[in-house]
């Protein structure tokens, strides 16, 4: 089967792009008329209803920004991730939802539609983009105010605009498919690497190793948040002018320029080290012949529940209590081993 990547360092796009290339496509390009600086948080003017718990009431007294970033293979989504902004803050998180997430829309039986990377490809209101964000949004319990998307291409482009990117690879891989078009021929060694363009891609595109089974999806996210972030650090700077008019040719958005220069805004200054990165939490299981990941609903709502009251002040307790209990286990692990010697 032929396999592309899609936009795996899309977050990094949302930063660079509409945090600080907001400004710059505003000084380049911004005529009146052409947008207003309009809070994203409110882009339209529905009936407000009552909050029916917890995080629906953080959800409207606070003003985190949720921006969802779309990677397509042909048809479908391949890979979503909701970038969450906390402007008062500067504080970010990627919350990454697998594509083989079960997720049922009425009339879509087949075993194969009830994954949520079939909605991109729906007809109508529930299809495209609009309906990715509105799937998305249900199972996390929290609006999508915006949604990025943009096309394999830019990973290849944007990585040689900036010099390559450097990784490091967990394991070594070797996988060939002759039959792919073009043929695929990927073999990285384990260890730290600078990856071209190309090289990047490959390395977004490996499943498994010639011979094996694969590790599924949810290990190849966590690889696609670290390429997010490495990519993101070394692009602010000089070169970001450069990446963002790379990435205008495969850019698709709901959002204005009006809505870009806002999030310019209230984005200058985030710390990517405080950037945190996530997935949905759930088990993956058989439904109706198909195999799925059923997230936890309870455990997705203590997650967004814990992102919405997240603080510098929670950040700074939540690593003294890391640090306290790293102290704690390394004591007992001293006095286990002088118990041995005795």
């Amino acid at each position: 089967m032929r396999y592309y990547v899609k936009v795996f360092f899309i977050a990094f796009i949302a930063f660079s792009l509409i945090f600080a290339g907001g400004i710059f496509a505003y000084q380049k390009f911004y005529t009146p008329g052409g947008g207003s600086e309009v809070d994203p948080l409110n882009p339209g003017d529905p009936a407000e209803e009552e909050p029916s718990n917890e995080l629906e009431r953080m959800v409207k007294d606070g003003k985190r920004i949720n921006v969802l970033l779309v990677g397509v293979d042909g048809g479908r989504s391949d890979t979503l991730m909701l970038l969450s902004f906390d402007p008062k803050h500067k504080l970010g998180n990627i919350v990454s939802v697998p594509r083989d997430t079960y997720f049922h829309i009425e009339g879509k039986d087949a075993a194969d539609l009830r994954k949520i990377n079939a909605v991109y490809g729906f007809k109508g209101d529930d299809g495209g983009a609009p309906g990715v964000a509105k799937a998305v949004s249900a199972i996390l319990g929290v609006p999508v105010h915006h949604y990025v998307k943009l096309d394999y291409e830019a990973v290849e482009a944007v990585v040689d605009v900036v010099k390559g990117i450097e990784v490091d690879v967990p394991f070594d891989m070797d996988y060939d498919d002759p039959y792919a078009d073009p043929p695929l021929h990927i073999h990285f060694d384990k260890g730290l690497q600078t990856l071209n363009g190309e090289e990047a891609v490959e390395y977004l595109r490996w499943r498994k190793n010639n011979g094996s089974e694969g590790q599924g999806d949810l290990p190849r996210i966590g690889r696609q948040q670290d390429f997010v972030v490495t990519l993101a650090k070394k692009a602010i700077g000089l070169k970001l002018p450069m990446v963002i008019k790379t990435v205008f040719d495969y850019l698709e958005t709901d959002m204005n320029l009006g809505d870009m220069v806002y999030l310019a805004s209230v984005g200058i200054g985030v710390d990517f080290s405080k950037l945190e990165s996530t997935t949905i939490p759930g088990e993956v299981g058989m439904k109706n012949g198909g195999s799925y990941l059923f997230h936890d609903p309870e455990q997705t709502y203590e997650l967004m529940k814990g992102i919405y009251e997240r603080t510098p002040e929670s950040d700074a307790a939540a690593e003294a209590e890391a640090a306290a209990a790293a102290e704690a286990e390394a004591g007992a692990g001293s006095e286990e081993s002088e118990d041995n010697k005795n």
